[in-house]
């Protein structure tokens, strides 16, 4: 009987170590890179997908928040800190 039990535990180890290595799959939105995008008023990066947009000269800019939008769109310059 312990001789069977050995074979079985050999065959599995022999099966383990020879068998096709699948690659782990992420979970979550982190398995692709997030595309960054800059914030024309107070230059900052953040990810597109959190991003305020404002269509201007037939371009679209992209904002962190809608503060920056306003005052983007009144003209005012945020100082850098």
């Amino acid at each position: 009987m312990t001789r069977f039990l050995v074979f079985i535990l050999l065959i599995y180890i022999v099966y383990r170590l020879f068998r096709k290595k699948e690659p782990r799959r992420r979970t979550g939105n982190s398995s692709s890179p997030r595309e960054l995008v800059q914030d024309p008023q107070c230059q900052i990066y953040f990810p597109k997908d959190k991003a305020l947009s404002l269509k201007s000269n037939g371009e679209t800019l992209y904002f962190c928040s809608e503060e920056c939008r306003k005052a983007f769109k009144s003209g005012k310059k945020k100082k850098p800190d």
